[in-house]
């Protein structure tokens, strides 16, 4: 919920009461679990996929804010897990070539039929 007061302009974001976890929201990458004033430009990300820009029109009504470098902040525990993940590169690798034969032989299954 956001909670806007038009004598000072300010605005807070306050957390769901229900299940932090289940219904997250990150401010700048970071959990919002208390009542958290908003600043012109920080980036709110509600559940996986919806970002908001806050943007103070007062100071700068054209603020954007870059898709990746935003979904980079929103994942970066998952990015810290895997750099740390020493055989990660390797399964991955893995993966990629067990996908590749598969595409093959499929595609030799349909020339030959």
């Amino acid at each position: 919920m956001l909670d806007y007061s038009p004598d000072d302009r300010r605005t807070t974001l306050v957390p769901n009461r229900e299940d932090l976890k289940k219904f997250r929201v990150l401010v700048n990458g970071e959990p919002v679990e208390a009542p958290r004033l908003l600043q012109h430009g920080d980036r709110v990300l509600v559940g996986l996929h919806h970002y908001f820009l806050f943007v103070d029109p007062h100071i700068n009504p054209e603020e954007h804010c870059d898709y990746e470098v935003a979904m980079k902040e929103a994942n970066k525990e998952q990015m810290a897990m895997v750099s740390q993940d020493e055989g990660f590169e390797t399964r991955m690798k893995e993966m990629e070539a067990k996908i590749k034969r598969e595409q093959e032989a499929k595609e030799k299954e349909l020339q030959d039929a």
